[in-house]
């Protein structure tokens, strides 16, 4: 992560807040080309952008806006010329913190660093997220995302929670064989003043000691819901649960892309065809720029699969994360009972050697999370 990021032609003021950053001890790195931007920013994640105002040729709260809904959680800082009140309202409009004078203004820059530490250290300490979502239906995005999570209970220090963000489908009950008469929808009233102590309280409990946040029992009632809802409810339960892990809502539905954005990681779920691809290129339009965070998961790999994983990697241009085989005859009988596949690692024959897809399932969450507790791959 890169703390400050500078967008400035100007070399001179370049200079002058390379060296007060260097003071705050933190990384500093100059963008001077708007075309580069937003590739750069996607790669760094900065904590603050210092956005000069002649950087991107009269159309500079634009491009805020933009970066802004890239990385919600960077904090933008518009360096103007001149005092220019309506510029200055415009930018607070659309999410800009502050406006520093230059020369004189950027002088304050220290004391915005250094209230940012706190925040940075909110951050690293919040839980990871893992989005699992799909273009098409049927490549399994709700099964991954349920048994990563119940791998994930065996490797992470600390609570897991799964939320079942598919609120028209909802599959995460019959897959978890789960039954609650606590939903999300639980958590409407208390919107305006909820806790992690809120979401624990409506959660269902799976035996492997995964928390579970249900979706309503009815699509209709999901309405109540809006994006920015479930965006909030993800921010929150990161406070107290070391992985949040969500089946997300079709890429069709507006609530996807606000689930993708709180995303540490947001998953693209594909099988190995041309329809999968075909999907991705006609709804990635939806979801937009997620800064690089993205990556790509193929389920059902068969050694006769349609593409290999480096052409989906270069049609669809996310980085691939994780392969998971095609096991028909293991996972139907589970999904049809509401068992996860660690259930099925029963007998001596399946501890000594568990099947291809429990180890594929293992090492994804493994990669994932990056916290392992001593639990077999």
């Amino acid at each position: 992560m890169s703390g400050l990021v500078l967008c400035s032609a100007d070399r001179h003021l370049a200079e002058y807040l390379k060296a007060t950053a260097q003071r705050a001890a933190m990384a500093a790195t100059l963008v001077q080309q708007p075309s580069q931007a937003m590739r750069l920013m996607g790669e760094l994640s900065p904590d603050l952008i210092l956005l000069d105002e002649q950087f991107s040729q009269g159309a500079t709260l634009e491009f805020a806006a933009n970066l802004m809904a890239m990385l919600p959680d960077a904090k933008v800082v518009l360096l103007l010329r001149a005092h220019n009140f309506e510029v200055v309202r415009a930018g607070m409009g659309v999410g800009v913190v502050d406006a520093l004078l230059v020369p004189d203004g950027p002088g304050r820059v220290a004391d915005v660093l250094s209230r940012l530490y706190q925040a940075r250290a909110d951050r690293a300490a919040a839980g990871r997220v893992l989005a699992f979502f799909r273009a098409k239906g049927g490549v399994g995005a709700t099964f991954l995302a349920v048994n990563t999570a119940v791998a994930a209970t065996a490797l992470v220090e600390g609570k897991v929670l799964l939320i079942d963000g598919n609120l028209l489908t909802s599959d995460v009950p019959a897959m978890l064989n789960l039954k609650s008469q606590r939903t999300m929808l639980d958590l409407a009233p208390v919107l305006d003043e909820l806790t992690p102590r809120h979401i624990e309280d409506v959660c269902a409990h799976h035996a492997s000691g995964l928390h579970v946040l249900l979706a309503p029992p009815e699509p209709a009632m999901g309405h109540a819901l809006a994006p920015e809802h479930l965006a909030l409810i993800i921010r929150v339960a990161q406070r107290a649960y070391k992985a949040v892990i969500i089946d997300a809502p079709p890429v069709s539905d507006e609530r996807c892309e606000a689930v993708l954005r709180a995303a540490s990681r947001p998953l693209l779920v594909a099988t190995p065809d041309a329809l999968s691809v075909f999907a991705w290129r006609r709804l990635h339009p939806l979801v937009g720029d997620l800064g690089g965070r993205a990556g790509l998961v193929l389920n059902q790999v068969t050694v006769k699969a349609e593409f290999s994983a480096q052409e989906l990697v270069e049609w669809t241009r996310l980085p691939l994360i994780g392969q998971v085989r095609y096991d028909p005859a293991l996972v139907g009988p589970l999904v049809n009972t509401g068992r996860t596949l660690l259930e099925a690692r029963s007998g001596r024959r399946f501890e000594v050697r568990p099947p291809g897809i429990i180890r594929d399932v293992v090492r994804l969450a493994h990669q994932l999370l990056g916290q392992e507790r001593g639990a077999t791959a």
